[in-house]
């Protein structure tokens, strides 16, 4: 139940020297002040089994009865506005002077959380005018004697200073050695109980938050994990159907869970990041899930009776059949090929369906050996489909190559190859969506090439002889590059950088 706002200026300017002198006695209390002087409701429901609330978070590092711990969060949780609050209550509410210090592996996080705890202040005139000076990003301090300092997430940064609190966010992105001189630096002083707070969303199976999970019995560490079901609001929309939504574009990621969610993040937010996501991508980095999957990269995406297709009876794509009924790819189907370099050299043309936005790899050149670029390209253009002006999104490391086969009229633009990020984007398009029944992605049958590696592009292997999933093996990738170069750049691209090229308007 919300508490009832103080109108009264006077009232609450007593109120807050009241917390300043004495405390909160417990956690009504404190939660009564950050509703009233900082406009937060921090989320205080459990959903998933084993996790907490963060509001359970807060409080066991407020009242000092943890020291060393670990906010395991998902993407948007809030870690950050919670790193923020709790460096601010610190730096008030305590007897005596409190020494804070807050990093990050990246300086983007620590301006975050600092431009939270900046904000607390400026928005409310009975706060700012408790600070000493006008506040700083690396040092502020206030007229009590408690300071906040910021340095950045390095072995030089780290190296030196000796305050109580220590935050540090981020962490799956920080190597170990640089993580472990920053927890060297925390201090007890003044009857203020030391604290290493870590903050982290985990990114890959093995980075350093995997790490911090399985040791954190031997290193003491108390592990407080919430994700989007602990922290998003509650959802009021129909799932199907909803007259003014229509289907929920994250059914498949969420299957209704939301209505039962009493957090702060909002749901339409959670709709329009997470339907573009792969499904292993969202439970990892959303649900704090341990990542899974075995040594082949798409093993448990691609399956031969769904994503392969064939002119079949009387022309139709067999899996097509209630979208279009001609005898060949429809005229005004938008074209777009992928082209990666080197001994083995693949080409892949690719049409998109426009009313499902599905993509069907219809043609594939791919050569085991040495031939001269410009014999490529001339096989290439020999295609019935091919056209000049073709946007054919490429290796981007074969610069010189790029250059040589514009030479030979080929529009060959260098792709974005973030391999992870579009190796996840493929893995999406391979969903079956839960609306259509359909995925987004098709190969034809007479593309065997593709299809031979998708069947056996592994990823790399660690020393127990389990997956790397942050690694992936050199080899039997040519034509998943070739691929992989479109799927991920074409959706990416302004369209003053790609025109949109069809056979009927060629």
């Amino acid at each position: 139940m919300a508490p009832e706002i103080i109108q009264s200026d006077v009232a609450k300017r007593d109120l807050l020297e009241t917390y300043i002198k004495y405390g909160f006695d417990d956690e009504d209390d404190l939660d009564f002040y950050i509703q009233q002087f900082l406009g937060f409701t921090i989320p205080k429901h459990g959903f998933c089994n084993g996790h907490v609330s963060p509001w359970k978070f807060l409080c066991d590092v407020f009242f000092e009865r943890v020291n060393f711990v670990f906010a395991f969060g998902s993407r948007n949780s809030g870690k950050t506005l919670i790193e923020a609050i709790f460096n601010h209550l610190n730096a008030l509410f305590r007897q005596v002077p409190v020494e804070m210090l807050i990093t990050a592996s990246a300086n983007i996080q620590t301006d975050r959380a600092y431009s939270y705890f900046k904000t607390f202040l400026e928005d409310n005139p009975m706060l700012y005018a408790k600070l000493a000076m006008e506040p700083i990003q690396s040092r502020t301090k206030f007229q009590n004697g408690s300071i906040l300092q910021i340095v950045s997430g390095t072995m030089k940064g780290l190296n030196g200073p000796h305050p109580s609190k220590v935050s540090i966010d981020e962490v799956e992105l920080m190597d170990l050695v640089t993580l472990e001189q920053g927890l060297s630096m925390s201090m007890s002083k003044r009857g203020i109980r030391s604290q290493n707070i870590l903050l982290s969303t985990r990114k890959t199976a093995n980075g350093l938050v995997s790490t911090l999970l399985e040791e954190q019995q031997e290193r003491q560490l108390s592990v407080y994990s919430y994700c989007i079901w602990e922290t998003m609001e509650k959802c009021t929309r129909l799932c199907h159907d909803d007259p003014n939504y229509g289907d929920c574009l994250a059914w498949d990621k969420c299957k209704g869970k939301a209505h039962d969610c009493h957090g702060w993040y909002p749901v339409s937010d959670f709709i329009q990041k997470t339907s573009n996501l792969s499904k292993s991508m969202f439970a990892t980095e959303w649900e704090n899930k341990t990542p899974s999957g075995g040594m082949k990269v798409y093993g448990e995406h691609f399956d031969e009776d769904v994503h392969v297709i064939s002119m079949v009876g009387g022309g139709r794509f067999k899996t097509f059949q209630s979208i279009f009924q001609e005898k060949e790819i429809p005229k005004h189907w938008r074209r777009i090929g992928g082209m990666d370099f080197g001994a083995h050299f693949g080409f892949g043309m690719i049409a998109i369906e426009p009313r499902y936005d599905i993509w069907v790899l219809f043609f594939e050149y791919y050569f085991d050996g040495d031939r001269l670029l410009g014999t490529h390209a001339s096989i290439i253009k020999q295609h019935p489909y091919w056209r000049k002006g073709l946007p054919i999104f490429s290796d981007p490391s074969g610069k010189q190559s790029i250059l040589e086969m514009r030479s030979y009229g080929l529009n060959c633009l260098p792709a974005m190859n973030d391999l992870s990020e579009g190796v996840d984007e493929f893995k999406k398009r391979l969903e079956v969506s839960s609306i259509n029944g359909l995925p987004k992605f098709f190969v034809m049958d007479s593309c065997v090439e593709f299809r031979r590696e998708v069947s056996l592009w592994e990823h790399g292997q660690l020393p127990d002889g389990k997956p790397d999933l942050d690694t992936y093996e050199e080899g039997n990738d040519h034509m998943l590059d070739a691929t992989r170069y479109p799927v991920f750049t074409y959706p990416r691209m302004p369209k003053s950088y790609v025109k949109p090229m069809t056979v009927a308007g060629l």
